[in-house]
């Protein structure tokens, strides 16, 4: 099938500060990635890169096929790139119906779901008890759910979702959970940040670590499993 993203050699400064160096990443058709490291490793900013939220100093980055390297980042986002940002990125004066609305785009995705109003609800029933809630009424996890709708109203090829449980109560990440299983069980392919490592191995089919804007391990949830000194060394607080 090949891959949705493949991107090679990023570099991105902050002024004069380099932040990435020579990074890397790919992610094939129905893949679960996950992208991993401490506070302050560039993961987000690799992320931006990729969205084109971020401008690169070198590098390239193939999206469908497609070179988006230098793009902007609402053409990558019409090729059919969706984001979950860190921090939701809901509007909090539209409605949670509104907020959805607002970024529908009815195309086929990679999934066997077409996603409309009706399938968001599906997945997270209790938004559809907060349908004409302004999106600051709702509580953090509730403003995840709809960050995640709002996304997959896109009908996107890749979902990225950076810190995709940080700071929800048990049940809300378990749900979270649960839905990006379902999720790549229809075949959406996805890149995941997130700093609760035991349920991204049983979900995620390869690991990136980021550690000072390098890449220093890529492999699969078994190998990194059975690599302890690496999850001491670069994931331990």
């Amino acid at each position: 099938m090949g891959n949705v993203l493949t991107a090679k050699n990023i570099s991105v400064r902050y002024g004069a500060s380099q932040v990435l160096f020579d990074a890397e990443i790919e992610i094939g058709r129905g893949e679960f990635v996950s992208l991993l490291g401490r506070n302050g490793m560039g993961k987000t900013t690799f992320v931006k890169a990729l969205m084109g939220m971020k401008s690169i100093e070198s590098g390239s980055v193939f999206f469908c096929g497609q070179q988006v390297a230098g793009k902007p980042d609402y053409v990558i986002a019409r090729l059919g790139m969706g984001i979950v940002p860190e921090g939701r990125g809901i509007f909090p004066n539209l409605s949670v119906n509104e907020n959805l609305v607002a970024t529908a785009m009815q195309r086929k995705g990679s999934m066997s779901t077409i996603w409309t109003v009706d399938s968001v609800y599906e997945l997270f029933p209790g938004l559809r008890k907060r349908i004409q809630n302004l999106g600051s009424d709702l509580s953090g996890g509730e403003q995840q759910m709809l960050a995640i709708g709002r996304a997959l109203m896109t009908n996107p090829q890749l979902l990225i979702l950076d810190e995709a449980t940080e700071g929800l109560a048990p049940l809300i990440r378990h749900e979270i959970w649960s839905c990006l299983a379902r999720l790549k069980n229809e075949g959406l392919s996805l890149l995941v940040i997130d700093k609760n490592i035991k349920p991204m191995l049983g979900l995620a089919n390869r690991h990136y670590i980021l550690e000072k804007g390098r890449v220093v391990w890529k492999g699969n949830s078994s190998e990194l499993s059975d690599s302890p000194e690496i999850m001491s060394k670069y994931l331990s607080l």
